[in-house]
């Protein structure tokens, strides 16, 4: 009789514990395949001509840095997201690209945490700090 008892309540406790928020699951799937593209990073004005783009795809990240290309790994568990070591083109960069490039590749490698709001993506970094980007419509770069 006791393991009659056991069977129903054991397929319960599954049934509920794949009924969780799948929020993150969203979040993971719309943050994963577009193109982002960088408008905000802070201590760091972003000239008009450039577009610093970030793409994350089957555990590769890659995009445009100012002047360079970046590609490299990136780890995924739930919210927290772990990007880099990346490897860069070696075009020459002039001021101010230079230091966009710098400052960008630098917090792509800090990125702690993420949070997706339908076409908006914040990159955080342990101290919080963000980096928000705009996803990129298809066809617009």
């Amino acid at each position: 009789m006791r393991r009659l008892v056991l069977v129903p309540a054991l397929a319960l406790v599954l049934v509920a514990a794949g009924c969780g928020d799948d929020s993150n699951d969203s979040a993971t799937e719309h943050l994963e395949g577009p193109v982002w593209q960088l408008v905000q990073l802070v201590g760091t004005d972003l000239p008009d001509d450039v577009v610093p783009t970030l793409q994350l795809l089957d555990g590769v990240a890659s995009g445009q840095a100012g002047c360079n290309s970046f590609t490299g790994g990136y780890e995924l568990d739930g919210r927290d997201l772990a990007i880099g070591p990346l490897a860069t083109t070696r075009m020459a960069c002039a001021p101010p690209l230079d230091e966009v490039e710098a400052a960008y590749l630098g917090a792509l490698e800090q990125v702690a945490s993420f949070d997706v709001n339908e076409n908006e993506l914040v990159l955080r970094d342990a101290d919080d700090t963000p980096v928000l980007f705009y996803e990129v419509p298809i066809g617009a770069l």
